[in-house]
């Protein structure tokens, strides 16, 4: 993605975040934000599809408002003023640039974590919370990673820090030790 593009999504999504924090619906407006995200994750071409040339506007119209036919009239609002502006290619971007601003305004922070295996949720909650009190905040949101490499535990990164859990780590330590 262009420059130009990335100052669009964030000027996009400062935008509905300023005004869904002025209605007072910044909670409902992220959770539709999670699921249009989510919608145009598992349809990797949409957003381009409602910007593409090939379409016509009555095409991609008809597919822009089953789109947003359930959506809260403050998202569909704001999603009309996108694709009017021929801009719906950078919706993945303002979302992910809109639950950025949310996370830090609501005092959630966004970590990785890395395992050998995939984790359950029992798990990985239960590190987050671990992680949270750690570094005293209320709430911490990590993304999964599987590295086999690491044989067992885990690696979280979160707020440029590393707490490195790793069985990997652990062995090279002692194999220094011994050295």
């Amino acid at each position: 993605m262009n420059q130009t593009s990335l100052n669009a999504s964030a000027k996009y999504a400062r935008a509905l975040f300023e005004q869904a924090k002025e209605e007072d619906k910044l909670t409902v407006i992220h959770d539709e934000v999670l699921e249009f995200q989510a919608v145009f994750a598992d349809i990797p071409d949409l957003a381009h599809a409602l910007t593409d040339i090939r379409l016509d506007f009555a095409q991609k119209e008809l597919i822009f408002s089953e789109l947003v036919e359930f959506a809260s009239p403050l998202m569909q609002s704001f999603m009309k003023i996108v694709f009017a502006n021929k801009r719906m290619d950078i919706m993945p971007f303002i979302y992910e640039d809109f639950i950025k601003r949310y996370n830090a305004h609501a005092g959630i922070i966004q970590g990785t974590i890395t395992s050998a295996v995939a984790l359950d949720a029992a798990q990985k909650e239960k590190i987050e919370r671990s992680v949270a009190k750690k570094f005293g905040i209320d709430e911490i949101v990590l993304q999964e990673k599987i590295d086999e490499t690491i044989v067992g535990g885990v690696i979280v990164e979160a707020q440029n820090k590393i707490i490195d859990g790793s069985v990997k780590t652990q062995m090279t330590k002692l194999r220094n030790l011994l050295k």
